[in-house]
């Protein structure tokens, strides 16, 4: 599930649409997709470039994920090798790259504003497969069209299969996290395991189509019982032998199929046990008090989501928590130091950029679904077996918040679960520090090492 930022949060840099690109020297030497990461003020944000080779030069675009940031066009691109320069515009402060390659590593400064500081970008370079995959389109009877990949082990079959769930926010079907691709790492394994996996582009996102902005967690369901009905029709999978796999929210929508439909099993992926509302809370707590906030912050954090969850549910407006919102970032802005500040632009633009991101949250479909649904709704009528796995640092699904909840109503409603605790891991299931959301670009891209084992080794006995 990705961070739903639900109160005070800094946004480091102000992101818009740039202009045309050009390049000099050779494109072919540079072109590609890239990961990196900016360093500045203290504060790690992850980027993906990807540079493409257009009548003779270079034109870029950037993802910044963390700031739903994506296909952002960049201007100036030049590559003088062993130089790289480009800039990503923003209306009176705009950013500038530049940097060198060396050893396969572009690395540079960064600046925007007042603010200085340091980047770093490396190729992604697809990992060779064993297997053979195919791109698949997922006709659905509701609208959306969805877009994905099918790998298949070796051999006629039929083979079991699993189908993986995204969390939160529009996601690829790699789940891609500043570089990090925890689906395919499952998919790899898994297939490499003897188990046939799909997995999906979100509907609007990639190749797939649809709107995700006024889709709610019930109406994406509906795209994975499409997906699960299209995977039991393969004549490669066995049908009896289907596993659903879901991260995050992810794990609710498996909740839901699984009530529906016979299942080999389900797996709950950092899976929620609380209430929609309570999660939020407990999540948005845990986020702040990680990434450093105080206390007094996360109080703040807390009360103003009771008031807007309240607000919801009655169809009152939400002006009023704007507006006090609005004050709230203004007397924020002027206690950050003067670099900060500069970086951030005025205090007026970055606390309308704020209110904007909250009121685009608090007003959206997919809020009012969530923060009254409760997954036990689902969960009490599951039939197959259940794994669940958390991570110790998660501070997305707080394990101390949700295990206790799944293991009583589990106990309760008799259901067939095991429940496993990845020591040292993350929301994402990489080993970690604090498990805060800035640290995701600095990780090593990979899990925790006792994760896929674990995985394969429940989805094997049964």
């Amino acid at each position: 599930m990705r961070e739903r930022l639900t109160g005070p949060a800094t946004l480091l840099l102000i992101i818009t649409l740039g202009a045309c690109a050009q390049a000099e020297g050779d494109p072919a030497d540079i072109a590609g997709e890239w990961i990196g990461q900016v360093t500045v003020i203290g504060q790690v944000i992850g980027f993906e470039v990807e540079l493409s080779v257009v009548d003779g030069g270079l034109e870029g675009l950037m993802d910044i994920p963390m700031q739903a940031a994506y296909d952002m066009p960049l201007s100036d691109v030049v590559w003088d090798d062993p130089a790289l320069s480009f800039t990503l515009e923003v209306p009176g402060a705009p950013a500038f790259y530049e940097g060198e390659l060396e050893d396969g590593v572009i690395t540079g400064e960064f600046s925007q504003g007042g603010a200085v500081g340091v980047f770093e970008m490396s190729p992604y370079v697809p990992p060779e497969l064993d297997y053979p995959t195919e791109e698949v389109s997922i006709e659905t009877d509701h609208g959306p069209v969805l877009a994905g990949t099918l790998s298949l082990p070796e051999g006629d079959g039929p083979h079991p299969a699993v189908l993986l769930i995204t969390g939160s926010g529009a996601q690829d079907r790699d789940e891609d996290v500043f570089g990090f691709k925890p689906f395919f790492l499952i998919a790899d394994h898994l297939t490499n395991q003897g188990y046939a996996v799909l997995r999906c582009d979100d509907r609007g996102f990639g190749e797939s189509t649809g709107d995700i902005t006024t889709a709610t967690t019930a109406d994406l369901a509906l795209d994975y019982a499409a997906q699960l009905e299209y995977l039991r029709g393969r004549d490669e999978v066995h049908p009896e032998r289907v596993f659903v796999l879901g991260h995050s929210e992810g794990s609710l929508i498996a909740g839901m199929l699984a009530a529906e439909h016979d299942l080999a099993g389900m797996i709950m992926f950092a899976g929620p046990a609380l209430p929609g509302d309570e999660l939020l809370l407990a999540q948005s707590e845990k986020t702040i008090l990680a990434k450093g906030g105080t206390a007094e912050e996360a109080a703040w954090n807390q009360d103003f989501q009771r008031r807007a969850f309240k607000a919801i549910r009655s169809g009152e407006s939400l002006d009023p928590l704007f507006e006090e919102l609005h004050a709230f970032m203004i007397d924020a802005y002027h206690e950050l130091p003067p670099a900060d500040q500069a970086a951030l632009g005025s205090d007026e633009d970055w606390a309308a950029v704020m209110v904007a991101q909250q009121h685009a949250i608090l007003g959206s479909p997919w809020t009012a679904y969530f923060i009254d649904y409760d997954p036990w709704t689902h969960l009490a009528l599951v039939k197959c077996p259940i794994l669940a796995v958390f991570g110790e640092l998660d501070v997305q699904v707080p394990p101390e918040a949700n295990i206790p909840v799944l293991e009583e109503d589990a106990a309760e409603h008799e259901l067939e679960i095991e429940i496993v605790e990845i020591p040292g891991a993350n929301h994402l299931f990489q080993p970690a520090g604090s498990g805060a959301f800035s640290e995701y670009p600095l990780l090593p891209k990979e899990f925790a090492p006792e994760l896929l084992e674990t995985i394969t080794a429940w989805l094997d006995e049964h």
